[in-house]
């Protein structure tokens, strides 16, 4: 069944793929900001305060902005980097830091801290789906690939490694290596054997 909705979903359209992505994200974003005021304020009370909301209209359509311009939806959750997160981190703190100045120029009822606790929860939300995702398409691919062993744990071993866990053929499931001072080391969640 996982399977199933692995490659249904990942056999849409690029285009609803990223409809899909956006709308998720500003509905984790949402979540984050109120999230954020109830961990602040330890009660709901909040939700009746009208000017308070004006923080999130502006800081939502921020991160979906900086995170659209820096090629965010753009990248494939497949192969994603270091450089996603870091367009995450750009994004999430842009949003907060436009809610912190907002709330303090337009006398909103935002508790400074908020900002702060919304950026942790959003970048939490918003990386995490996407490390949810590229789990579920790896877990999807790996039921169908051949299982290998790679021998040699050293840069060769790791980059051959990396390349068929993206690879559609190959499973990675075991890693030999002769040099005892390998032995025992986890390369990638994978422990090295000895031959």
């Amino acid at each position: 069944m996982l399977r199933q909705i692995s490659s249904r979903l990942f056999g849409l359209s690029r285009g609803w793929k990223t409809a899909i992505q956006f709308s998720t994200d500003t509905l984790v974003l949402s979540v984050s900001f109120v999230g954020a005021m109830l961990l602040r304020l330890d009660h709901w009370d909040f939700v009746g305060w009208p000017s308070l909301w004006y923080a999130p209209m502006i800081g939502v359509p921020t991160c979906l902005g900086v995170l659209a311009g820096l090629g965010f939806y753009r990248a494939t959750v497949r192969y994603m980097t270091s450089h996603v997160m870091q367009a995450i981190a750009v994004g999430v703190v842009s949003s907060a830091a436009v809610m912190l100045v907002a709330s303090q120029v337009f006398s909103l009822s935002v508790p400074r801290s908020v900002p702060l606790i919304y950026a942790m929860l959003a970048f939490a939300g918003v990386g995490g789906s996407r490390f949810a995702l590229r789990s579920l398409y790896l877990l999807g691919q790996s039921r169908q690939k051949d299982p290998v062993l790679i021998s040699g744990a050293g840069d060769a071993g790791r980059q051959l490694l990396s390349v068929l866990r993206e690879g559609p053929d190959y499973s990675p499931v075991a890693l030999v290596d002769d040099d005892p001072v390998h032995h025992g080391s986890s390369i990638a969640g994978l422990v090295v054997q000895p031959p």
